[in-house]
């Protein structure tokens, strides 16, 4: 019934809820993988998907990839673990009760979105 609704990336087309009506910014804040040591995320890559940055920086703090370059804001990044300050933000997952509530799937870069069930 839901399966082609789309609220990510400052973009809706949900009938009563627009944009302004979204309180957090979850799925505002849309991350492109360009490369990755990470096999999964390096997929997300591969396949020309877009993440939230909320499940960016938890599979960085879990899984600890040497490497991981990606946009955000317009701007190219790049994680590299050996040279990460102890404080940088990926290395720091979210509050346990968001991780196990909070599930985001991928999005394609580019619109139409395909029904994806």
């Amino acid at each position: 019934m839901f399966s082609n609704l789309r609220t990510e990336g400052g973009i809706t087309n949900h009938l009563f809820i627009p944009v302004s009506a979204q309180v957090f910014d979850f799925q505002k804040d849309m991350i492109e993988v360009v490369a990755s040591s990470d096999t999964e995320l390096q997929r997300v890559a591969d396949e020309g998907k877009l993440i939230t940055f909320f499940q960016l920086k938890n599979r960085v703090a879990d899984v600890r990839p040497a490497r991981v370059e990606y946009i955000r804001n317009g701007q190219r990044r790049t994680f590299e673990l050996t040279s990460a300050a102890p404080n940088d933000e990926l290395l720091h997952k979210s509050p346990s009760l968001l991780r196990k509530f909070m599930r985001f799937r991928m999005i394609n870069k580019v619109d139409p979105q395909p029904c994806q069930h």
